[in-house]
């Protein structure tokens, strides 16, 4: 296994690409069953669609390194450690609101969220006359 693999919380021994398409399988089923039938009983195949893409946590804390010795380095080395030095400080000064893409997801993900919630609350009043199948005629 890579060991920069993720590992998941979930049915290790899975392949990445069916865990996707199961949690895919999973969401779409779940709000479907949101839609049609029951808020509560779709929220469990969302939890069970979370769940499967659970990443377990890892630490980035480095670990002591036994018996370390000191030794030379050559300039070309210490120019390489450099630049790495710089571009790490580069892409972190890139990530977050601090750049356009970071922000505009961001802002993106709470307008849809926003307009879900909308259309969601305008419909509630309007819930019996778009389900006929769901009238106490019945």
């Amino acid at each position: 296994m890579n060991k920069h693999a993720p590992e998941f919380l979930l049915a290790g021994g899975m392949s990445t690409t069916a865990r996707l398409t199961w949690a895919a399988v999973l969401s779409v089923v779940g709000v479907a069953i949101q839609i049609l039938f029951s808020v509560v009983f779709g929220w469990f195949f969302l939890l069970a669609a979370v769940l499967l893409t659970a990443l377990k946590g890892k630490s980035n804390t480095p670990q002591q390194m036994r018996d370390y010795k000191w030794h030379n380095v050559t300039i070309d080395e210490l120019k390489h450690a450099s630049r790495l030095l710089a571009e790490t400080e580069r892409i972190k000064q890139g990530s977050g609101c601090r750049s356009v893409a970071g922000c505009g997801v961001a802002l993106i993900v709470i307008g849809l969220l926003g307009l879900i919630i909308l259309v969601g609350a305008l419909e509630i009043p309007n819930m019996s006359a778009t389900r006929p199948w769901r009238s106490s005629r019945a």
